[in-house]
């Protein structure tokens, strides 16, 4: 073990050389590697340094520097942060974005978290900007990468040992005047509003494990909770304008940002979009990042319209970066018929990972390669997951483990397609039942007296016959089962929802790019790299400083509970709040009235009552126009509970319910 100055600088040395041979180590801080321990320069030596180009660092070495440093036991670093150590997937990633990041060329950067630099030297290539602040605070672990690119001839990078997740350190880099060519905004100054071009933020908060950091389980869900407020409040650099923001978090942590499925759907999910235009995930994993799935129908024709837009604009995917949905997709455009397929025709079927599995045990079970039965006469029946008795030769016969595995997994797949199509006629029957309804209330209100006994009957025997079909699936299946109905249900009502899908996932202009284990220092906890546009606060919420503070509280308490019935969850908040607030919120008045039949009705409402249609409408459904509404039709609500009850009982809600999952307090209890 090393101590002391030359235990630091041998260290240095070490990390420089890794992984390059002898005569050709690089130069960290002076540390002159090439010459032998104890022996000196000769004084006649030319001075003139080398004009070859260094060799750029590729991932190997990256490795062995990083693995090497981290080996040292005296050094106090984070050892939990994640690095992308991929020269290719950066290239790819420029590529992707040359398009859009034109317009930030010699603009200015404050990167946090850069890490061994790879990324940074990347996008600094291309944008050549005017100022790259790095914000490094583990100078002891990363400085040794970072020097050579601060040591170049007029570079533009300058290095800060400030944390970037404190925010006085942006003020500090203001007070030290490395933005000389930001100039904060007067309130209410237009440009606050629209996009500043000269300036952009980059950022990894990937750690595994992660830290949980001020009551948030994670820096990624702290970081983004006060980048988001930055926003809507024009404070730190976002000050100068709308700042764009490409963020690397860890990929299974996406969904609480930019979910796939509906049942992920949440509070941090409803800030984003509320504060941001687009989010892009430019990079990351094959799947979701979740363990809740949707049907694959849904993520197939969701591929296959964001691949014809791919194809109009002339944006290529390399193919070593291509996810296995939009191979599938591409497939679809490129067969002679061309016959997108629909969710209303589609099975309610999520894609599982034991598809794959069992696929490939079926493929071996006809292609013989499979045993059914274990070959060693001697096994016995305890060595093995079961075993058939034969009761005529008094025998018992063990099963391989593998054959085991084809039926369990093919007993799945029944059970899975037989609720599936149960699933499937529910939702038919609820949708006839709701048509029926409307046209009931219609021929009550319009139609003359004459005609009302023959139609109106006819329909209710209708209406009487569809509902007792449905009663009797309905109740075939179990609590379990009840719950990924209305989880199918809520999916498809998302990704058809007007004017465009409710989930920012589906409006995406490309594909991700694919990420591969070892484009990191992690191989088995991959990242994605997310594309931020903040885009203008709603006036409705930027008037009136106080009507956010009732629309953050308002989320808050809905979205503890995104499964429940909306309904349910507002009465539960303030009795009496959905008949005083709702008839003055348009946008969710126009969606109770057109919502679909109850898929759980109350068997004793009243067959021509088409306004019992509430409990199905879920609060992982509201939009942010919604949301927004309630905000403004609380603050006109005569008998609304004071400011201050409602924040206590905002937070004694969250106090007895622990935080079990998501972004800063958001789960579902």
């Amino acid at each position: 073990m090393y101590t002391g100055r030359r235990s630091w600088r041998k260290l240095l040395n070490s990390i420089a050389t890794a992984g390059t041979p002898p005569t050709k180590s690089r130069h960290i801080h002076g540390a002159r590697t090439d010459l032998a321990q104890g022996q000196a320069k000769p004084k006649n030596a030319s001075k003139k340094k080398s004009t070859k180009p260094p060799k750029p660092a590729t991932r190997e070495d990256l490795s062995a520097r990083l693995a090497t440093a981290l080996s040292y036991p005296r050094l106090h670093a984070d050892r939990s942060r994640i690095n992308i150590l991929s020269p290719q997937l950066c290239d790819d990633i420029i590529a992707r974005l040359a398009p859009s990041l034109k317009g930030h060329e010699n603009c200015d950067i404050i990167e946090v978290n850069p890490g061994v630099g790879l990324w940074s030297s990347k996008i600094h290539e291309y944008l050549k900007p005017r100022t790259h602040i790095l914000m490094e605070p583990d100078q002891k672990l990363y400085l040794p990468f970072l020097q050579p690119l601060l040591d170049k001839p007029d570079s533009h990078y300058r290095h800060v040992p400030y944390s970037g997740t404190e925010w006085a350190s942006y003020q500090r880099i203001v007070d030290e005047g490395m933005l000389p060519e930001q100039k904060p905004l007067e309130h209410n100054d237009p440009l606050q509003d629209r996009p500043n071009n000269s300036l952009l933020f980059l950022a990894n908060f990937a750690n595994y494990p992660p830290k949980s950091m001020m009551g948030f389980s994670s820096i990624t869900s702290q970081m983004f909770h006060q980048l988001m407020s930055a926003v809507r409040t024009h404070s730190l650099f976002q000050a100068y304008g709308l700042v764009r923001m490409m963020v690397w978090i860890m990929d299974r942590e996406k969904p609480t940002i930019l979910p796939r499925s509906i049942s992920d759907r949440r509070k941090s999910t409803v800030e984003v979009e509320s504060t941001c235009d687009k989010v892009i995930e430019v990079a990351g994993a094959e799947g979701s990042g979740s363990r809740i799935k949707r049907e694959k129908q849904i993520d197939v024709e969701s591929a296959i319209n964001v691949s014809k837009s791919m194809q109009a604009e002339n944006v290529g995917t390399p193919e070593s970066r291509k996810s296995q949905l939009q191979i599938e997709a591409e497939a679809v455009l490129s067969s002679e018929t061309k016959s997108v397929p629909s969710v209303a025709s589609g099975s309610l079927s999520a894609d599982r990972p034991w598809h794959s599995e069992l696929k490939s045990l079926e493929k071996r079970w006809e292609e013989g390669t499979l045993a059914r039965l274990v070959n060693d006469p001697t096994a016995t029946v305890q060595n093995y997951e079961s075993a058939s008795y034969s009761k005529g030769s008094r025998e018992t016969t063990a099963h391989t483990r593998e054959y085991r595995r084809m039926v369990a997994l093919q007993s799945l797949r029944r059970v899975s397609l037989r609720n599936a199509s149960t699933f499937d006629q529910l939702i038919v029957l609820s949708s006839k039942i709701s048509s029926l309804l409307r046209k009931l209330s219609e021929r009550i209100s319009s139609a003359s007296p004459c005609t009302k006994s023959s139609t109106i009957s006819s329909l209710q025997n209708q209406i009487i016959k569809l509902k007792a079909q449905h009663a009797d699936l309905y109740s075939s299946l179990d609590t379990e089962n009840r719950s990924r109905l209305f989880h199918y249900n809520d999916d498809r009502a998302a990704f058809r929802n007007s004017p465009r899908p409710l989930l920012l996932h589906d409006c995406r202009p490309y594909h991700p790019l694919l990420t591969h284990p070892n484009d990191f220092s992690n191989r088995h906890h991959p990242l994605c790299l997310l594309d931020l546009h903040p885009a203008p606060v709603s006036p409705a919420l930027h008037s009136k400083p106080s009507r956010h503070a009732i629309y953050e509280l308002l989320a808050k308490w809905l979205f503890a509970h995104r499964s429940q019935p909306f309904v349910k969850e507002l009465e539960s908040l303030a009795p009496g709040a959905v008949e005083a607030l709702v008839p003055h919120v348009p946008a969710l008045r126009d969606r109770l009235r057109q919502d679909d039949w109850d898929l759980a009705p109350d068997p004793g409402e009243d067959t021509a009552d088409s306004s019992k249609t509430v409990s199905q409408f879920r609060v992982r459904m509201l939009t942010r126009e919604m949301l927004e509404g309630l905000a403004t039709a609380w603050e006109g609500w005569l008998f609304r509970p004071s400011t201050t009850d409602l924040y206590m009982k905002v937070d004694a809600k969250y106090d007895e319910t622990s935080y079990r999952s998501g972004l800063y307090g958001d789960h579902e209890a």
